[in-house]
């Protein structure tokens, strides 16, 4: 996912730099023409060099116009297509059935909680140990043939913490 941030983030830091100076062009462009007549300190050009001059300086704020608006829709289509890569065509991490099936808790569940646990204050620490499950690793043997060491108690890897209520399973 990372490779889609930097091709998309590398169109995005590009069109935004240009539309820095696009609109700096812009500003140059707006000097020069609200400056008046070309020959300020001298006798005046003739017409046609002025409407010449003109001419330029209006099509290059045009120019430059359509320049920061097509940078503009660049920079936001990059970053668009980033989201529908990201969200539409990479692979998404959709459970499987047997992961549904494991998270999934059956009304009867509540049933088997302790009156401690479906009385609770709910965001509080909760003071006992949680309840006795069997681990997911049973004993395995080693390469010697010899079954190897029970888990040791490790912390519950959501919160950080060694003990948990018995509602969670």
């Amino acid at each position: 996912r990372e490779d889609i941030q930097g091709i998309t983030g590398m169109t995005v830091t590009k069109m935004d730099a240009w539309q820095s100076v696009t609109t700096l062009f812009l500003a140059v462009g707006a000097a020069l023409s609200c400056a008046g007549r070309v020959g300020m300190h001298g006798s005046a050009p003739p017409g046609w060099y002025c409407a010449l001059f003109s001419g330029c300086i209006f099509m290059s704020v045009m120019f430059n116009g359509i320049a920061l608006w097509l940078s503009m829709h660049a920079s936001l289509r990059a970053q668009c297509a980033a989201v529908s890569l990201l969200t539409r065509k990479v692979r998404l991490p959709i459970p499987s059935m047997s992961q549904l099936d494991q998270a999934r808790v059956f009304a009867s569940a509540f049933e088997k909680q302790d009156y401690r646990d479906i009385f609770r204050v709910p965001f509080m620490r909760h003071a006992q140990d949680g309840p006795e499950m069997p681990s997911a690793r049973e004993e395995e043997p080693t390469s010697k043939g010899k079954k190897g060491r029970k888990a040791e108690k490790e912390e519950f890897g959501s919160t950080a913490r060694s003990t948990v209520p018995s509602w969670i399973r």
